[in-house]
C-alpha cells in the first residue's frame, strides 16, 4: 500500500474487516510518507521541500472548511456522532474532518501495517514471477528496505503535483504568485486585490476564503466558462488572462483589465508517479472516468497494479471504501479477475466509459456526469460486503448542495443536512461561517 490516507486507510481496514482466521493469510505493508494518518488533511505550515529534500505532500490551509457537508463524506461504519459522542453541524473545519479520520482508523486497529515516515521510491514488476519489488526509504534516518509483493495498491492521491502554467509578465510581477497547494492562510491577502487563475472549486474556494479574511477583491480568471450565481460584489470572472504589464495590471481575454497586488494559481493538480516504470503510470487528468484504469482500479497493462481514489470525486471517502472492499475480494478469489480479461477487452471497457463521460461533458451536463459516478460506486457496491446504503441518495443530497451553494457562495455552509447513517438533522451553526474565525462548531 503506498499511502496512508483516506483510500489507503481504507484497503487496510477492509481486510482487518476478515474474520481473523483468513486476515491471517495476508502480509500487509502500507507506507506512509508522512509521521500519522489523514494523508491530504493533514495540515502543515510548511511549502516547496522539507528538511531533508523531500516534497510537502499537503495542500491543507488553515481556515480551511469542508465546501460539502458532514453527511456527504460521512462513512457508514462510523458516524460523526459516534467519534464525537454527539450532534453536530453539517459544515466543518478542517481539524475536525482529520481528527473523525484518525479516530476511524484508530478504532480500526491498523496500526501495526503502516510504516510511517516512510516514502516509496521504486516499485519494479516482474511479469514472468508477477512479483512486485519495493524499496522505500524512511524520509528521518534515509534508511532504505526492500520487499516483494504480490500486489500494489497506489493510494497517493493526485493532490501533490501542482500544474503550472505560465502567462506573461509573471517573472517581472512584483506581487506574490504562488500555486494553491502552497497556498496556508488567508490572513496573508488581507487588503490586496488578488488574482485567482482557474474555473473549479479550489478557485472558487479560495477566493471564498480571502474575502473572508479581509482581501479587498478576488478576480478569479477562467479559461472555459465562469461558475454562475451566489458571488458578492467582490468577487468577480473574467476570461483567461493573457499578461501582467510592468505596472502590475492583469490583461484579460475580453480585453478588461485590473490592477492586482497577488496572483494564486488555481489550476490543479497532475497525476505523479515517480516510483512507477512509465508504462504503468496513468495519465488521467482531472476525470470522472480514469484513463488506463479497468473498472476505475486496475492497470488496463497490469491488473494486479491497482489505484484508489485517482478520478475527479463527487463522493469523496465512502468511494475509496467501496473501491477498496472490491479489490480486497478480487483477491480473494471473490470475484472476477481482470486478468482473466484480455488487454483488448479491458481497453474497449475503458473506452467505452470514457466515452459516457465525454458525451455528458460535450453535454455540460453536470448532473448526469455526477450519477455517472453514483452507477459506478453502486455497480462495485453492490458486487461487495460493503454497506449498501444507497450511493444515488447521498448524490441527490449533493445535488442539493450545490443548489444552496448557487444561490450564495457565501451562506452555504451555513445550512444543514440529515445523515444518511444515523437518520438524525444536523444542528444548526450557532455561528454563520462568514463571522467564524475561530473555528467553533455547534455540538449539542
Amino acid at each position: 500500500m503506498i499511502g496512508a490516507g483516506p483510500s489507503g486507510c481504507g484497503v487496510l481496514m477492509a481486510f482487518k474487516n476478515l474474520p481473523e482466521e483468513e486476515f491471517k493469510n495476508y502480509k500487509i505493508d502500507a507506507f506512509e510518507c508522512q509521521a500519522e494518518f489523514g494523508g491530504m488533511w493533514n495540515y502543515t505550515w510548511k511549502t516547496g521541500v522539507d528538511a531533508k529534500g523531500n516534497a510537502v505532500h499537503g495542500s491543507m490551509y488553515q481556515g480551511l472548511w469542508t465546501n460539502v457537508p458532514k453527511e456527504i463524506i460521512e462513512l457508514p461504519g462510523y458516524s460523526f456522532e459516534e467519534h464525537y459522542g454527539k450532534q453536530m453541524q453539517s459544515y466543518l473545519p478542517r481539524h475536525v474532518v482529520t481528527d473523525y479520520l484518525q479516530g476511524r482508523y484508530a478504532k480500526a486497529d491498523i496500526n501495526s501495517m503502516v510504516k510511517f515516515s516512510t516514502r516509496v521510491m521504486d516499485v519494479q514488476y516482474d511479469e514472468s514471477s508477477e512479483i512486485f519489488t519495493v524499496t522505500a526509504k524512511n524520509v528521518l534516518t534515509d534508511e532504505s528496505s526492500v520487499g516483494e509483493y504480490d500486489y500494489v495498491f497506489v493510494c497517493t492521491s493526485h493532490f501533490t503535483q501542482p500544474k503550472l502554467p505560465e502567462f506573461e509578465g509573471f517573472d517581472t510581477f512584483e506581487g506574490r504568485v504562488l500555486h494553491s497547494h502552497d497556498f496556508r492562510n488567508a490572513s496573508d491577502f488581507k487588503n490586496q486585490d488578488v488574482l485567482v487563475i482557474g474555473g473549479n472549486l479550489s478557485a472558487e474556494d479560495i477566493a471564498s476564503q480571502i474575502v473572508k479574511y479581509g482581501a479587498k477583491s478576488a478576480t478569479i480568471s477562467y479559461r472555459s466558462a465562469a461558475m454562475e450565481g451566489g458571488f458578492p460584489e467582490n468577487i468577480t470572472w473574467v476570461p483567461l488572462l493573457q499578461k501582467i504589464d510592468k505596472e502590475n495590471v492583469a490583461h484579460f481575454k475580453d480585453g478588461s483589465s485590473k490592477k492586482v497586488d497577488a496572483v494564486i494559481i488555481c489550476t490543479g493538480y497532475e497525476h505523479h508517479f515517480p516510483f512507477l516504470p512509465e508504462q504503468y503510470t496513468i495519465e488521467s487528468g482531472n476525470r470522472y472516468i480514469t484513463n488506463n484504469l479497468y473498472k476505475g482500479i486496475f492497470h488496463e497493462k497490469c491488473p494486479k497494479l491497482m489505484f484508489l481514489g485517482m478520478m475527479n470525486l463527487f463522493l469523496a471517502f465512502v468511494i475509496f471504501e467501496i473501491q477498496a472492499h472490491y479489490c480486497r475480494d478480487v483477491i480473494r478469489g471473490k470475484l472476477e479477475d481482470p486478468k482473466t480479461v484480455s488487454v483488448e477487452d479491458r481497453m474497449k471497457d475503458i473506452a467505452s466509459q470514457k466515452k459516457l463521460e465525454d458525451d455528458l461533458r460535450k453535454a455540460g451536463d453536470v448532473k448526469g456526469l455526477a450519477y455517472l459516478q453514483a452507477d459506478y460506486i453502486t455497480d462495485l457496491q453492490k458486487q461487495s460486503d460493503y454497506s449498501q446504503l444507497s450511493m444515488h441518495e447521498r448524490m441527490d443530497m449533493f445535488m442539493r448542495v450545490i443548489e444552496i451553494k448557487t444561490a450564495n457562495r457565501m451562506t452555504f455552509r451555513d445550512s444543514k443536512f440529515v445523515s444518511q447513517v444515523t437518520g438524525k438533522e444536523a444542528l444548526d451553526v450557532k455561528k454563520p461561517w462568514l463571522e467564524n474565525f475561530d473555528a467553533t462548531v455547534n455540538m449539542a
